[in-house]
């Protein structure tokens, strides 16, 4: 993974709703946590309106380096050069549901490889009960090179599992539906836009 210029994240944000605006912050800090060695500070924040091309010039020119709050959307993927992380976020809409996630420049493959393996991260610390905490029951990895052996554990220091970085945003008492990491066998989250309703596809 190539180092960030001036040794800083610079997080685009895409301003949707509180809850998952905050959410996608969230994640531009643990991916900081993750690059620069637990120093989830090192990060610097654009916002950008919703529906707005600007988000997405800024990514393709290097202004920043990744756009979180994104909603996935594929021909975006494929006409104009842009990979999606897992997604962090579903909110169900009336005939589909909208997959927010960070989006990275298509012909920066490892960075965007780093950056999905954080977001699984999350998801992974709470399928085998790491915490804050506990982060050190995390694995160390030198897939990235030995510079990031400590990226899982340094990620969930900062963030947490999704459990707790999505407690922390929405709440307790919030109704979860596909935000619900799955405990038993199978899939843990969706990971494909414009999924009808269960109730729609029986």
């Amino acid at each position: 993974v190539k180092s960030r210029k001036g040794d800083v994240l610079r997080c685009g944000v895409v301003v949707s709703f509180d809850d998952v605006n905050i959410t996608s912050v969230d994640y531009c800090h643990v991916l900081a946590a993750a690059l620069f060695n637990g120093d989830f500070e090192a990060v610097e924040f654009l916002t950008f309106r919703e529906n707005d091309d600007v988000a997405y010039e800024s990514l393709s020119h290097g202004i920043i380096d990744a756009l979180a709050g994104t909603v996935v959307n594929f021909e975006g993927d494929v006409d104009r050069g842009f990979s999606y992380s897992t997604p962090y976020y579903y909110r169900d809409k009336e005939s589909s549901v909208e997959c927010y996630a960070f989006a990275t420049r298509g012909d920066d493959t490892l960075f965007s490889s780093f950056l999905n393996a954080m977001v699984i991260t999350t998801i992974h610390a709470q399928e085998i009960g790491a915490t804050r905490k506990t982060s050190t029951r995390m694995p160390l990895t030198s897939l990235f090179g030995n510079k990031f052996l400590w990226a899982m554990r340094d990620a969930v220091s900062y963030g947490g599992s999704y459990d707790e970085i999505y407690i922390n945003n929405f709440g307790l008492k919030s109704v979860r539906g596909r935000n619900e990491v799955n405990s038993q066998s199978g899939p843990q989250l969706l990971t494909r836009p414009g999924i009808p309703k269960l109730s729609q596809s029986l």
